[in-house]
């Protein structure tokens, strides 16, 4: 199989680039420029269209890149451009060159803030932030780009990745982790569901070889805290949870003071999805638990 990949140097094109290659694919990654991202120093690849004759004989593209803003160093409109304006061109592209099956990659955030109660695929887009904002404005474009074509489509909204090389909310508790200190998480925060980098690639490989179409949550198993996360990850090291109680109000008092209100909120506000979506209309599996797989990846060295 040809596959297509756009944001193939990133992490979750890393790792879906080495298993696709590992099972014999040829993978061709897509130039960030293409799509409407700034050029790396040195490229000659012209930021003109995008059907070039590297597309010809694909037999599906993955959409993987797209800029996340943080700390306010990217514009609104270079966000919109690239993962609105981006995304439209490169399903454009995939249709008029009668490519069979295209897999945007977008963010269950496109929800909102979460909750208690479960998300489903179905419930209101109230995006509360830029980026989700942008990847919801990208949904609406992609599928407005497939048009009769919609069958040939997939779009799946992750919760937050962890895995080696990861970013986010999830990494900077596995981090904290590996500190040889007590920490104060111990009933800190409601329960997050969360998706290893090895379940989103499973899910990859399944959208792109088989006829489902739609847009699907994903996330595995039994939601963490963030210290359950902690715990888990020490577990994996061999080593005690070494976690006791603060109250959250200083701890929340603390991360706004530091400037990290957004990164407190992400770690510790609730938001659960629901998957059986994607497990009743691809077979998809879910296997060993979150905190299974924190075990996992901590035992075996990974970050």
């Amino acid at each position: 199989m040809r596959v297509l990949v756009t944001g193939a140097g990133g992490f979750v094109g890393r790792h879906l680039v080495a298993r696709l290659t590992e099972k014999g694919n040829d993978v061709v990654p897509v130039p960030r420029e293409w799509f409407g991202g700034p050029p790396r120093p040195g490229s000659a690849v012209p930021a003109h269209g995008v059907a070039t004759s590297l597309w010809r004989g694909c037999d599906a593209v993955v959409h993987l890149a797209g800029l996340i803003p943080r700390g306010g160093a990217l514009d609104e409109a270079d966000v919109l451009r690239v993962n609105v304006e981006g995304t439209r061109r490169i399903a454009q592209a995939a249709v008029d060159l009668a490519i069979p099956r295209i897999v945007f990659v977008s963010t269950a955030s496109v929800h909102g803030s979460g909750g208690v109660t479960p998300l489903v695929e179905t419930d209101p887009i109230a995006p509360a932030n830029l980026y989700a904002r942008s990847k919801a404005l990208a949904e609406t474009a992609f599928w407005e780009a497939l048009g009769p074509a919609r069958a040939s489509g997939v779009v799946l909204r992750p919760t937050p990745i962890f895995g080696d090389g990861g970013h986010g909310p999830v990494a900077l508790l596995t981090k904290l982790a590996r500190l040889p200190v007590p920490l104060p998480f111990a009933s800190v925060g409601g329960h997050r569901s969360i998706i290893s980098i090895d379940s989103v690639v499973d899910i990859l490989e399944l959208c792109l070889t088989g006829p489902h179409s739609g847009t699907f949550l994903i996330a595995n198993d039994e939601p963490l805290r963030a210290g359950d996360i902690i715990a888990a990850t020490r577990q994996g090291l061999g080593r005690s949870p070494m976690l006791f109680d603060l109250p959250e109000a200083l701890l929340a008092g603390a991360a706004r003071l530091a400037g990290r209100a957004g990164q407190w909120e992400a770690m510790t506000q609730p938001f659960l999805v629901n998957t059986d979506r994607i497990k009743r209309e691809t077979g998809w599996q879910a296997g060993p638990t979150s905190r299974q797989r924190l075990r996992a990846m901590s035992a075996a060295g990974g970050s």
